[in-house]
């Protein structure tokens, strides 16, 4: 079986849904130093696994993704980033089987989209 939360490059067009994902920050707790170390410019979300991934620093929306830390005492959310839209693959047996990210998953509505609603406007915004 695939790996759930595996970020694929290209999805498919037919058996995707469309879910919210929150990208935040996460703190991991020092045992010997009893503290909680912030890792400060590192994104994670959290995936079907109970495992956080790690979002690639210099390409985020587009690399693949990384497991890094199981959400268990010792590592906790600290802020919430944002938020993204992410395409989840479902087999015909309802499991999840990949993520990918929609394309401009970020984005409210494109001008393109916008004129197409608004023939009034002879296409320009």
């Amino acid at each position: 079986m695939a790996d759930p939360n595996h970020i694929l490059a290209s999805p498919g067009a037919d058996e995707w849904l469309r879910k919210k994902i929150d990208i935040v920050e996460l703190e991991i707790y020092d045992w010997k130093q009893k503290t909680w170390n912030h890792l400060k410019d590192r994104r994670f979300f959290l995936g079907m696994n109970n495992y956080y991934w790690e979002l690639d620093p210099t390409n985020p929306w587009s690399a693949t993704a990384t497991q890094r830390y199981e959400k268990r005492l010792g590592v906790r959310e600290k802020s919430r980033v944002s938020e993204r839209d992410a395409l989840v693959y479902v087999a015909t047996d309802g499991q999840v089987v990949g993520m990918a990210w929609q394309k401009y998953g970020g984005t409210k509505i494109m001008k393109s989209c916008w004129c197409s609603m608004n023939p009034q406007y002879g296409g320009k915004v």
